[in-house]
This record gives C-alpha cells, sequence and structure tokens, in this order.
C-alpha cells in the first residue's frame, strides 16, 4: 500500500475514497493502513477497493491475484490471451492425433 500511495497526496487519496464510499476517510487511517509498524490495522476489502479507485494503482490489484499464481491485465488484453490459450490446445489435441496415427500404423489398422 505505501507504494501505492508514494507521491500522491494521502489527504487527497482519503478524500477520494471518502467520496467513493460515501464514508469518512482520512489521511491518518491511510497512514495506519500503509504503515508495516501497525499490523493491527488492516484495510477491508471495501476500503481497498476504494484505494484502487482512488490511486488507480494496479499493482494493488496484482498483490492479491498474485497470491493465486494470477496476473491482472487490461480487458482489452483478453481476446488475445483466449486465442493463445485455444491455439495450444490445438497444438496438443495435434500431437494426440499423431501419436494415434502412429500406434495405428504400428498396428496394421492404417
Amino acid at each position: 500500500m505505501s507504494q501505492s500511495l508514494k507521491g500522491h497526496d494521502r489527504d487527497e487519496i482519503a478524500a477520494r475514497m471518502t467520496a467513493y464510499l460515501d464514508e469518512q476517510i482520512s489521511g491518518h487511517m491511510l497512514n495506519a493502513y500503509a504503515s508495516e509498524a501497525r499490523s493491527e490495522h488492516i484495510i477491508n476489502i471495501v476500503r481497498f477497493i476504494a484505494l484502487i479507485e482512488a490511486t488507480g494503482d494496479r499493482r494493488l490489484l496484482e498483490f492479491i491475484a498474485s497470491q493465486f499464481g494470477w496476473t491482472v491485465i487490461e480487458q482489452r488484453y483478453l481476446p488475445a490471451i483466449e486465442l493463445a490459450e485455444r491455439l495450444e490446445k490445438r497444438a496438443e489435441m495435434d500431437r494426440e492425433i499423431e501419436a494415434n496415427r502412429r500406434q495405428l500404423k504400428r498396428g496394421g489398422v492404417l
């Protein structure tokens, strides 16, 4: 969190979060959330989403996604990724088909 807040006015980020949530967030709260020394101050998911909205920092989402071996991409890249997945599946199927053909030839079926 501290990296996402670096270079930003924390009171401004808090004001954006307040507007997003319609709930008071202060710069002091952000400082507590970002402080490694204050481990008892853990941001809840709703406020975390507001922080992402306020900072626009995708690294915050990456932090969560990376815990599952995932990544965060812009939605416009999704079709390219889906195409790559389909091409990989097709290549795998082609290898399996070729292996089956070789097996059939060895068995005298083809």
